[in-house]
């Protein structure tokens, strides 16, 4: 018997030796740890409306798709080799008006790692590209080998145009996103009509069809959903919805080829920072196209969903805006293990300014570090098999296959965002999310808890609004840090104006461990709005605390200490400030309920 005979038989051997635990016996013993609260106390409900339990395994009711990477119905990937033969594409947008700097910077990141390009068009220059003529988009690509790295291009109504100043077509792949739905969805209106712009979604078909076979020409972009708080399940039904749309506007209404159709389709998703979420989101999105495909009839090459990503956008801050780089760096970890083709990781400073050269070579290194570091590239799916990856995405299949379902009974996505049922779904979710983000239920590290106070504030962001009344009604774009924001806003201002932040003065009562969990809460509760706290040790006497409070000049004063020690320090302690300085706000840390309920 050779050695390795011999250690597999030990460890048989060894594993004999002790029972196997069963589902029911770790419930009993974590019941048990509860002391008397509900199993329930354990579990997570998601805006998906889904329970995540706090152990999965292995039993008769698993979900699990028994499948190999590139094998129907593709949630283990669309290519049985993974990234091993395709690494997804590095396609970092740089959104510099600029056509000359944008080319500049765009070979520049391109001898530095970045593996696509990613050309986003705006006639305003705000988002993007200005680009004018072939003569302006000439020059943005100057002196990039588009027949070596693939072209991703997001026009919107000028999407057709583009096209045809595109040399060589035939030798390009990637995509020209244009997904009006998502327009109407952000805007409330189109800057055409409604036909016109599915007869320019016709137009870039026949071009695709007779010059360019390998670009994607029609878009599904969630990312409008996404920024108005949708969830996981709304998203991916959106996107079904919104492709069926396309698929019968250009097969039934023009008559193309259904294969043709489907196959120039390509989705964009943005990844949040719900890590298995998104993960799960991603598996689940190309689950649905290939049953979407399949009910239609449609071939198997086609059933094979074209599926890039870009980091979240909602979950952003000007506050503290390193931590960003942690959060997209998570979202772009979920990206890759989800299956992403390509990617864009939105840099730190994204969200108030135009990246600059350091920022951009972070978040590009974000997804090198991933590659060639973590080796992610040498891995084929390696979230499969994992129970509760497996299990939330047969969660998201099918709750959002219901909600797809209900959409196509109300007369497809159009008649849905024409009538406000998108709309309405979205806001409840964004309603949720603002809830329990003010109560910091949801956290937000530099924001809403561990703020850093002394951080220097961006300019402020302006927040554009209009007035005008729309066709459909647009869903309201915003991140979550937002309400936060405008609080520390509010209090640089006040600095700006008087000299220093709002004060409030902790009156700590006693010894350290008489106040200072009070004091620790109080000071994290106020300091997420920009107020500046006054911390001294504590004080032996409601006299000296109440000298104390009036000499520092606090508007506010927050008692802190035990409720047991409250009825002989706070009355004496309230009348003294009260006394002296009637408008001082008195505030008292904790509820100790059998006092103010009596």
């Amino acid at each position: 018997m050779n050695f390795k005979m011999v250690v597999k038989n030990m460890a048989k051997s060894l594993l004999n030796d002790f029972p196997v635990p069963t589902y029911e016996e770790w419930y009993q013993a974590a019941v048990q740890s509860l002391k008397g609260a509900p199993f329930e106390k354990l579990t997570t409900q998601t805006y998906e409306g889904i329970q995540l339990q706090p152990l999965y395994y292995s039993s008769p009711n698993t979900t699990h798709q028994y499948t190999f990477p590139g094998e129907y119905p593709y949630v283990r990937g669309t290519h049985a080799s993974g990234y091993l033969t395709t690494p997804w594409a590095i396609a970092q947008e740089i959104p510099y008006a600029d056509p000359q700097a944008f080319n500049e910077a765009l070979r520049y990141d391109l001898a530095r790692g970045q593996t696509a390009v990613n050309l986003r068009v705006d006639a305003s220059g705000k988002r993007g590209v200005i680009i004018r003529s072939a003569a302006d988009l000439k020059q943005a690509l100057e002196g990039v080998n588009l027949a070596d790295v693939q072209l991703f291009i997001r026009a919107d109504e000028a999407s057709y145009d583009l096209a045809q100043m595109l040399e060589n077509p035939d030798q390009l792949t990637g995509y020209i996103a244009y997904d009006p739905i998502a327009i109407l969805a952000e805007h409330g209106q189109l800057t055409i009509r409604l036909e016109q712009a599915y007869n320019q979604m016709a137009d870039l078909l026949k071009w695709r069809i007779t010059n360019a076979p390998n670009m994607e020409v029609i878009a599904v972009d969630t990312e409008v959903y996404h920024n108005g708080g949708a969830n996981a399940v709304q998203e991916l039904a959106f996107a079904m919805a919104t492709a069926v749309a396309y698929i019968r506007q250009m097969t039934l209404a023009r008559s193309f080829d259904f294969d043709v159709t489907a196959n120039a389709i390509c989705f964009i998703f943005p990844v949040g920072g719900h890590f298995f979420m998104e993960v799960a989101k991603l598996r689940a999105a190309r689950l649905l196209w290939a049953q979407v495909i399949k009910a239609f009839g449609g071939g198997q090459s086609v059933q094979k969903m074209k599926l890039h990503t870009r980091t979240s956008l909602f979950n952003k801050t000007l506050l503290d805006p390193y931590t960003n780089m942690l959060r997209t760096t998570l979202e772009a970890f979920a990206g890759a293990i989800g299956g992403t083709m390509s990617m864009h990781v939105t840099p730190f400073d994204g969200v108030y300014r135009q990246p600059d050269e350091f920022s951009r070579r972070i978040a590009r290194n974000q997804q090198i570090i991933l590659q060639h570091e973590c080796n992610l590239l040498s891995l084929i799916d390696p979230a499969g098999g994992s129970y509760y990856v497996e299990t939330l995405t047969h969660d998201l299949a099918k709750s959002a296959w219901t909600l797809f379902q209900q959409i196509e009974a109300q007369g497809g996505m159009l008649k849905a965002l024409k009538d406000g049922f998108i709309q309405a779904e979205v806001e409840k979710v964004a309603a949720q999310r603002n809830e329990n983000f003010a109560k910091r239920k949801d956290v937000l590290i530099g924001v809403n808890m561990y703020p850093n106070a002394t951080d220097d504030l961006p300019p402020r962001q302006p927040i554009e609004t209009t007035n005008v009344e729309t066709p459909f009604k647009p869903i309201k774009q915003y991140r979550l840090a937002q309400p936060f924001e405008k609080l520390r806003y509010a209090a640089a201002d006040h600095a700006a104006k008087q000299g220093q932040r709002p004060r409030i003065f902790l009156a700590n009562m006693g010894a350290l461990k008489q106040h200072k969990a009070r004091a620790d809460f109080t000071i994290g509760f106020y300091e997420v709005g920009g107020f500046e706290m006054i911390n001294p040790p504590g004080f032996d006497t409601p006299e000296q605390a109440a000298k104390a409070a009036l000499e520092s000049g606090a508007g506010a004063v927050v008692i802190c200490s035990t409720d047991d020690t409250y009825p002989a320090l706070v009355p004496p302690l309230v009348k003294q400030i009260k006394a002296a300085n009637p408008k001082i706000i008195v505030i008292l840390a904790g509820y100790p309920q059998d006092q103010v309920e009596a």
